[in-house]
């Protein structure tokens, strides 16, 4: 494999698979960048060799070629991993989306505490609220078994302890999983319906500013959606940060979810610093405006269902994932247009986990119903039963 591009799917793929992997050509001729592994993919490799036991990784001098021998993934509880090397390049969505993933497949429940990294994204990578709003129960969908009366699935949690804005690193985000699974995932992914659209939630923070933005912010979204739907609720949430001025990081946003009938989940974020709104409004956050950060979202929102599909855009690389590693069954969904990294997460798990989807478009709706049989992956820390 050549190229620094999806490097946390290949690592994850090849923990999960069982089969080591090398990357050349890492960023070897890019004028824009330092050649060689960038500070947070050094970082998530850490953070993988915490989680597993008997894993080998090998960096070459220029640190362009890495070599991966995956262990087994033992887990454990109260696992700390600090991110402050990656402060402006990476969020704490960057390591969170991985460990989703890999904490089922651990030999023990597992907790990992991420410190001093940014909880929201600023459009680089997904914020915490984004991941529990629309990828988490995405993961309990596929860890419930579609029968009654079996073993409670593993509850996977994120919790937010230090809420902190791009581009500061001084939060806290806790992601856990009480149980893991004994062989294989309980259940493929089945979200072919879209549904109708049933209620939107939603939630307006505020960090190290007035709580009224927060509100503004959230009464703006609202008012875009009262138009269409009764069932609107936006809560909001604000952070004060004890200490000395030049430890504050204010900054506020909002992130909002549509739900459907059918079990989907539309996301859409935005903050402040990620928006420009083209002129100066005298706050410190930047130049938007609370009502605009809040109808721009809704908007985006409700441009993000028009298109289709039981996910957002961001999501495509977790739902195809999940289908991937699920029993070896049928598994469909359907999506909205296929996006740049869903279209690199088809080709990886194709030829690591040797899954190739179907893909047939369907006009009526401008959407993609995409099938596969499941790979089958098992949880190599159990013993085989």
């Amino acid at each position: 494999m050549r190229g620094a591009s999806s490097f946390r799917l290949r690592l994850l793929l090849s923990a999960l698979s069982g089969k080591p992997i090398i990357i050349n050509s890492i960023r070897a001729s890019d004028s824009t960048s330092e050649p060689g592994l960038a500070a947070h993919e050094v970082s998530f490799l850490r953070l993988i060799e915490r989680l597993s036991a008997g894993s080998v990784v090998e960096i070459s001098e220029d640190g362009t070629a890495v070599k991966y021998v995956p262990g087994v993934l033992v887990g454990g509880a109260n696992l700390n991993h600090d991110c402050s090397a990656v402060k402006g390049s990476r969020a704490a969505g960057y390591f969170v989306e991985p460990l989703l993933l890999l904490m089922p497949f651990c030999k023990r429940p597992t907790s990992v505490s991420l410190r001093n990294v940014a909880t929201c994204g600023g459009g680089v990578d997904v914020s915490m609220d984004h991941v529990r709003m629309a990828m988490l129960p995405l993961v309990r969908h596929a860890l419930t078994a579609p029968v009654v009366g079996g073993d409670d699935p593993p509850d996977v949690r994120v919790e937010v302890s230090t809420r902190c804005p791009w581009p500061h690193a001084r939060g806290e985000v806790t992601v856990s999983c009480s149980g893991v699974v004994k062989t294989t995932l309980p259940r493929s992914v089945d979200l072919a319906d879209e549904g109708q659209v049933k209620r939107v939630r939603g939630i307006a923070w505020a960090v190290d500013v007035s709580p009224g933005l927060a509100t503004r912010c959230a009464t703006a979204a609202k008012g875009i959606f009262l138009n269409v739907l009764s069932d609107v609720y936006v809560f909001t949430d604000h952070t004060a940060t004890k200490g000395a001025i030049h430890t504050r990081t204010p900054g506020f946003g909002i992130a909002l979810c549509c739900e459907t009938t059918a079990g989907g989940r539309v996301v859409f974020e935005l903050d402040a610093t990620t928006m420009s709104a083209g002129g100066d409004s005298g706050l410190a956050t930047g130049g938007a405006l609370p009502e605009e950060v809040g109808r721009a979202a809704a908007s985006a929102c409700i441009d993000q269902v028009a298109r289709g599909g039981v996910v957002d855009h961001a999501c495509q690389p977790m739902l195809l994932t999940l289908a991937a590693l699920g029993p070896q069954e049928l598994a469909r969904a359907r999506i909205g247009p296929i996006t740049a990294p869903a279209t690199r997460t088809l080709r990886l798990l194709d030829d690591i986990l040797g899954v190739r989807f179907r893909l047939r478009p369907q006009v009526g709706t401008k959407t993609l119903f995409v099938s596969c049989v499941g790979a089958g992956v098992r949880n190599q820390g159990r013993k085989a039963t």
